[in-house]
């Protein structure tokens, strides 16, 4: 996905209701997941910009 479409599906995602810091099996949120791609750069600020967290400051 390109990243004008993922900033799109975000902004759908939290209109919906939905959790950006919600954690999966492993404790880990989305941008805990994202961040640990080498290209993620403009993902992880989509997603900073609509309220993620990781896990790390969540906890802060």
């Amino acid at each position: 996905m390109i990243a004008e479409d993922f900033d799109r599906f975000v902004g759908f995602f939290v209109e919906a209701g939905r959790d950006l810091n919600a954690v999966d099996e492993n404790g880990e949120t989305i941008l805990d997941l994202v961040s640990r791609h080498r290209r993620s750069t403009a993902y992880a600020e989509t997603l900073r910009k609509a309220g993620a967290k990781t896990t790390a400051e969540a906890g802060s």
